[in-house]
């Protein structure tokens, strides 16, 4: 329904903006240093994210994303660090649950019944080694252990 619509747009959101947090964060490691670029990729973070009404919005709170505006200028490396583990706890409850589902799936296994049937020559020479090496009485008792073996009639 609704609710669940809007959880996976919020996770969505909170994907791609981890996404873009690691893209700035690669900013101050590039071989040209480029603050132009840097603090642009801020400015996208904050607007896309982060301020009020941002058309991706992960709902962070309105102290956080006041704090944000006002420490945005100049961008530094550490600046969305709290974005970055809210965006990692957030995004903790979709992962548990694909986890979960994941596990329930590979834990089923499908039993599928097959019937073969073996070559008339084969069976008898099969049923005569039966006959010779147990007698009656044992793949009578074997019946009672193992019911499958109640199935080969000889």
């Amino acid at each position: 329904g609704r609710n669940r619509d809007c959880s996976e747009q919020l996770w969505n959101n909170g994907v791609n903006l981890w996404c873009d947090l690691k893209e700035y964060q690669r900013l101050f490691y590039a071989e040209a240093f480029q603050p132009f670029r840097l603090r642009r990729q801020a400015q996208f973070i904050f607007a896309t994210y982060i301020s009020e009404g941002a058309p991706a919005d992960v709902e962070l709170d309105t102290e956080n994303r006041k704090m944000l505006y006002r420490k945005l200028e100049p961008p530094f490396e550490e600046l969305f660090d709290h974005v970055e583990e809210y965006v990692l706890v957030l995004l903790l409850v979709p992962w548990i649950h694909m986890i979960e589902m994941d596990m329930s799936r590979f834990r089923k296994v499908e039993l599928i019944k097959e019937t073969r049937y073996l070559n008339p020559m084969y069976y008898k020479k099969l049923q005569e080694l039966w006959r010779k090496i147990l007698p009656d009485e044992v793949i009578y008792s074997l019946s009672r252990i193992i019911p499958e073996i109640g199935d080969i009639h000889f």
